[in-house]
């Protein structure tokens, strides 16, 4: 198993960000709703637009 800094890697080309949830990170299956969080939350803190370190919200629909 790798680190969690590992698991959080994001790969940028240009304005697109993709990274590969870590099936380790798993239960049952199923990604963890933390590490996918934390995926997220970095996408979006280091992303193209506006560059925010702190996002306050996340949903799901």
């Amino acid at each position: 198993m790798g680190t969690f800094q590992e698991a959080m890697a994001i790969l940028r080309r240009g304005d697109v960000s993709e990274t590969d949830l870590r099936p380790q990170w798993s239960v049952g299956g199923h990604v963890h709703g933390g590490y996918l969080l934390a995926v997220m939350s970095r996408m979006a803190g280091e992303g193209p637009i506006g560059q925010h370190p702190y996002p306050s919200s996340a949903s799901r629909r």
